[in-house]
């Protein structure tokens, strides 16, 4: 989820999309979906798929349930959390914070 159109590569404009519900307990409309390629710290570019506009949020968000569904792993550890590609023997291909 992003709030910024300019990092899509491909956007479709939704009409009455769905509210959802974020930390400040107010609801929020999704005014678009698409997808959008990011370059990982190997130099891998990879797309990234059902990518949600909602204008009011200032930062980049991940659905944990949305990165597992395209065959990666999500790791979460004390500090960090680490995406991995389970076809490609479990390799690390990001880290968050």
């Amino acid at each position: 989820m992003t709030g910024n159109k300019r990092c899509f590569e491909y956007f479709k404009e939704i009409n009455n999309g769905a509210h959802i519900y974020l930390t400040d307990d107010r609801s929020h409309q999704i005014k678009g979906c698409g997808k959008n390629f990011v370059t990982l710290p190997n130099g891998t570019i990879r797309q990234i798929h059902n990518v949600m506009c909602v204008p009011c949020v200032t930062k980049n968000l991940i659905f944990v349930s949305m990165v597992t569904d395209q065959d990666l792993k999500v790791e979460f550890l004390k500090s960090n959390c680490y995406i991995k590609y389970l076809l490609d023997g479990m390799k690390t291909i990001a880290i968050g914070i």
